[in-house]
């Protein structure tokens, strides 16, 4: 799948030691800040992770993604990707002290999408798209 950094930009980076090391039941906001790809221009992407439900919302300007434990779909409830396509696939979300994986495999499409909560870098099949810090929304 050939995806425009905007469109995997859902998954930012985290200065995480403002957020509670320990793993608990509850919501992480975060504002991720990283460069859009065709412009280079700075993109603001909202998240907000439930642990107990295994449950990722990212929200970037055009397009809304949402990622679930187990779930077989597609991650995009609204708005377009922007270049290639949304197959559906099996979404995973893990969650530990260290790190916030999510993503989707399906078909001839996988997407990795990882958070360090120590460091609040954010990779996207291993390359660091932007940082993130906890949100106030």
């Amino acid at each position: 799948m050939v995806m425009t950094n905007l469109s995997r930009l859902c998954c930012a980076a985290i200065p995480f030691v403002v957020l509670i090391s320990a793993v608990r039941a509850d919501t992480i906001n975060l504002v991720c800040e990283g460069k859009s790809s065709g412009g280079g221009k700075q993109v603001e992407v909202h998240m907000s992770i439930d642990t107990a439900a295994k449950y990722v919302r990212v929200e970037q300007p055009a397009l809304t993604r949402e990622f679930r434990e187990g779930v077989y779909g597609r991650p995009t409830t609204s708005g377009q990707l922007f270049l290639g396509t949304d197959e559906p696939g099996r979404q995973y979300v893990r969650i530990d002290d260290d790190v916030i994986k999510y993503g989707r495999v399906g078909g001839n499409d996988r997407e990795d999408f990882r958070i360090d909560r120590r460091s609040g870098e954010q990779t996207v099949d291993g390359r660091i798209v932007s940082e993130c810090s906890p949100s106030r929304r």
